[in-house]
């Protein structure tokens, strides 16, 4: 949290934003570009990771629309108990083909979404 009524940590504040800035300047490879550029770029990349994140959200399935595939790890809820913190499970299939949640067999989710992918580990020095 910024202190703004002490002017030498808002002066740190905007010299840390500067570098940030100048910094996604160069990884962007945008030299010679002015300082709006480079603003109106990152800008237009926060929202466009907004506008992902947002994407993310929604991508709840209903079970009753699409069924997880078979034998892969999903989340899972119960639209009836918001409540109930997700869980993970999987579909799989028995004998007679019949496919069910290897572990709640009395209370199926009402909904899934496929897990996200793990973090990337970053280059040495990123």
């Amino acid at each position: 949290m910024i202190d703004s009524k002490n002017p030498e940590t808002i002066e740190i504040h905007g010299y840390s934003t500067i570098h940030k800035l100048c910094k996604f300047a160069a990884d962007r490879d945008m030299e010679g570009c002015t300082f709006t550029d480079i603003v109106d770029r990152a800008l237009n990349e926060i929202n466009a990771l907004k506008a992902q994140l947002a994407k993310l959200d929604d991508r709840w399935i209903n079970v009753q629309l699409e069924e997880p595939p078979l034998d892969e790890t999903v989340l899972i809820c119960w639209s009836d108990s918001p409540d109930v913190e997700t869980e993970k499970d999987y579909m799989t299939v028995d004998e007679d083909l019949n496919h069910y949640w290897a572990n709640f067999h009395e209370d199926n989710p009402s909904h899934w979404m496929p897990l996200p992918k793990p973090p990337v580990k970053e280059a040495e020095g990123g």
